[in-house]
C-alpha cells in the first residue's frame, strides 16, 4: 500500500512537469492541440512498454469499477426506493407489497437498461460525460456547503 501511494504521488508530480518538458510544437501535432493528450503521449513515447500497459490497464480498471458501482447504485435506488417504496408501498417486512425477489429483478433490469443508455450516450455524445460528471460533482459538493459553513 505504501509503495502504491508513493507511485501515485510521483505520477502526479511528474504529470505536471510534462508540460515543461514537451515542446509546444509537439502539442500542436496532437489529434487536438490540447494538454489533455500530453500524458498519454508521454507515457507511450517515453515510458517502458510494460509500464505504459500497466498504467493504462489500471486506468481502465479504475474507470470500469467506478462506472459499474454507479450503475449498481442507480439500479438499487430505482428498485428499492422508486419501485418498492414508491409504487408497491414498501417491502413485505414493512407492511408493503414488494418482495425481495421482485426488487432484485427490477434492480437487475434497471442496471441493464441504464447500462445500455449510458453506452449509447457515451458513444454518440461523449461530451455529455463531462457535463454530467461536472454537474454531479457540483451537486454532491453543494451538499457539504452547509456543513463547511457551520
Amino acid at each position: 500500500m505504501t509503495l502504491a501511494v508513493i507511485i501515485v504521488l510521483l505520477l502526479y508530480v511528474t504529470f505536471g512537469a510534462y508540460s515543461g518538458v514537451v515542446p509546444f510544437e509537439t502539442i500542436e501535432k496532437f489529434p487536438r492541440p490540447s494538454v489533455d493528450y500530453l500524458v498519454p503521449w508521454v507515457i507511450w513515447r517515453y515510458w517502458p512498454l510494460v509500464g505504459a500497459i500497466i498504467f493504462y490497464m489500471g486506468m481502465a480498471l479504475a474507470g470500469t469499477t467506478t462506472s459499474l458501482g454507479q450503475l449498481i447504485t442507480m439500479g438499487t435506488a430505482f428498485g428499492r426506493e422508486f419501485w418498492a417504496r414508491g409504487i408497491r408501498k414498501g417491502m413485505i417486512e414493512e407492511g408493503g407489497r414488494a418482495t425481495e425477489r421482485e426488487v432484485m429483478i427490477i434492480t437487475r433490469v434497471m442496471v441493464v437498461i441504464l447500462g445500455v443508455i449510458s453506452l449509447a450516450l457515451a458513444l454518440t455524445r461523449p461530451w455529455i460525460i463531462i457535463i454530467a460528471s461536472s454537474l454531479a460533482g457540483a451537486l454532491l459538493a453543494a451538499g457539504f456547503f452547509p456543513t463547511l459553513v457551520l
